[in-house]
């Protein structure tokens, strides 16, 4: 990635771009169905990844399966959904967890064995099934009292 682009998405190794310019404002327009909103905006971010899948030097994404990383980004969206909807629809957790999933990918490099890639794939479908199952598909969210309503 160019020097000059490189900070356009990340602020001292956070990645602040897909929550601030996308994710909040998406999961909102969606608000109705979360988790379709979770799975469009994970579809839209591994798009904005695809072209890291063809530099050498992105040693997390060159040449690792389009497939499998396309659906894994597709979950942690949903988990991203929900976690947003559940913290009062603030970023920071989605971004704390976009940081430290992309940081523990980075220390635990999983995706470089199909084993463990698909061991990961299958922990975020089960993470992600269990999160839709209990919560609800329509709002990923717990129903709001009347404590949480007033501001």
């Amino acid at each position: 990635m160019p020097k000059a682009l490189a900070g356009l998405g990340v602020l001292d190794g956070v990645p602040v771009l897909p929550e601030l310019g996308a994710f909040g404002p998406t999961v909102a327009a969606f608000v109705l169905v979360a988790t379709v909103a979770g799975l469009a905006i994970g579809l839209v971010w591994a798009v904005w990844h695809l072209p890291l899948c063809y530099i050498p030097s992105q040693t997390i994404y060159y040449n690792i399966p389009l497939f499998g990383f396309f659906v894994s980004t597709a979950f942690l969206s949903v988990l991203h959904t929900w976690l947003y909807n559940n913290t009062n629809r603030s970023l920071l957790p989605a971004l704390l967890f976009h940081t430290a999933f992309n940081w523990a990918n980075g220390m635990f490099p999983v995706l470089e064995s199909d084993p463990a890639s698909l061991t990961l794939l299958v922990m975020l479908a089960a993470a992600t099934v269990a999160v839709v199952a209990y919560w609800g598909p329509s709002t990923l969210s717990r129903p709001r009292s009347r404590s949480d309503a007033t501001v």
